[in-house]
């Protein structure tokens, strides 16, 4: 059995995620922030005066509660199960339990990140996945079951506060931050723990999300040919019994539509972005050391109808 959970936002195909497999799901639920209104009808500034208390922000408890009643169905029909939690915290609008600011407002502040409305959001959502955790547990479920956890983009790489000014480079050494295909928009949290998984291992090798079907294909020794797909098994890779992940390219391209397409493609620790609009043309290349900050417009070539050729070298 499989179920899908929470936000659904496939808004360029919109499939069903009936469409896509999965056996029980809250349908397209689109872009939207849970039981707290659409983007469109919030505004969800971060800032100190976005005191937006809920009993169950972002259906941080709805969710959590209803995966565990999902997987306690199946282990009591002894079935297999995948499910997709895909909760809407940390999405904006900013909602939290009222208790939980009054905690937060009693931690030191930190440098780049102080607003305590979304710190508050933030452990909302810590706790709901250790609930969640927790029900595995007791379940007596936790040892064979793999979790996988990742965000789906990027760090805001401003935030507007109360008093109109932006605070800028939050994902410092990253450049950029979500919509863009730089390091700042691409590189996510991701972990997987599981069955013989060592704990606390670390690697620099770079994975994608395309990557976590073969995986899972890998794991469970489906034996099943998957056409047309970008990635490939990282099983070899979170066993730590190599250091490589074979797809059927030797890189990884991240691309974005919004407003103007961007691409980006990685291949072992160098990075290169093409940036392209209607009427100009950017290319910008650059090779960079793993998990350095983007060195960018090593080489900057610019192309337009009223220039028919330009180019500058930039460092």
């Amino acid at each position: 059995m499989t179920a899908h959970l929470g936000k659904w936002d496939l808004r360029y195909d919109d499939p069903h995620p009936q469409t896509l497999g999965y056996d029980v799901s809250d349908g397209a639920t689109g872009n939207g922030e849970g039981n707290v209104g659409s983007k469109k009808s919030q505004k969800g500034r971060m800032d100190k005066s976005a005191l937006n208390p809920a009993a169950d922000p972002k259906m941080i408890l709805d969710l959590t509660t209803r995966a565990t009643e999902f997987i306690q169905q199946q282990v009591a029909a002894d079935k297999p199960f995948f499910i997709q939690l895909s909760h809407y915290a940390l999405h904006l609008a900013v909602f939290f339990k009222p208790g939980t600011y009054d905690e937060v407002l009693g931690w030191k502040k930190g440098e780049k990140h102080f607003i305590p409305s979304f710190a508050a959001m933030l452990k909302d959502l810590d706790d709901g996945i250790g609930l969640f955790m927790q029900e595995l547990e007791d379940l007596g479920i936790r040892d064979n079951t793999y979790i996988i956890f990742m965000a789906d983009n990027g760090g805001r790489p401003t935030q507007n506060l109360q008093d109109g000014k932006a605070r800028e480079n939050l994902n410092y050494p990253l450049s950029e931050g979500k919509h863009s295909v730089y390091e700042g928009g691409i590189r996510v949290p991701f972990a997987i723990i599981g069955p013989g998984i060592k704990a606390n291992g670390i690697t620099t090798i770079a994975v994608s999300g395309v990557d976590i079907l073969p995986t899972i294909a890998d794991i469970v020794d489906a034996k099943l040919e998957l056409p047309n797909t970008d990635g490939g098994s990282i099983k070899d890779l979170i066993y730590q019994q190599s250091d490589t992940v074979v797809r059927p390219q030797p890189f990884l391209v991240f691309h974005d539509k919004d407003g103007r397409s961007k691409s980006n493609s990685k291949r072992g620790d160098s990075e290169s972005a093409k940036i392209l609009s209607t009427g100009l043309r950017w290319v910008k290349f650059h090779s960079l050391p793993a998990y350095s900050h983007s060195v960018r417009n090593l080489v900057w070539i610019q192309r337009s109808p009223r220039t028919a050729g330009t180019s500058r070298m930039q460092d």
